[in-house]
């Protein structure tokens, strides 16, 4: 399998969530998921594919 470059500007991966909550737990859970899960899962997988690149 060939694999193509991914540059800046590019859309490597799309991830959601989904979850039954409160309005008022989700104003804790949307920030949390977004900064904690995906945006920290994104972020490392930038460092290993900068390294290994």
């Amino acid at each position: 399998m060939t694999g193509r470059s991914i540059t800046a500007g590019q859309t490597f991966a799309v991830w959601t969530g989904d979850w039954t909550a409160s309005r008022q737990d989700d104003l804790d859970l949307i920030p949390n998921v977004h900064g904690n899960v995906f945006q920290n899962a994104f972020d490392t997988l930038d460092a290993q594919l900068s390294r290994a690149g």
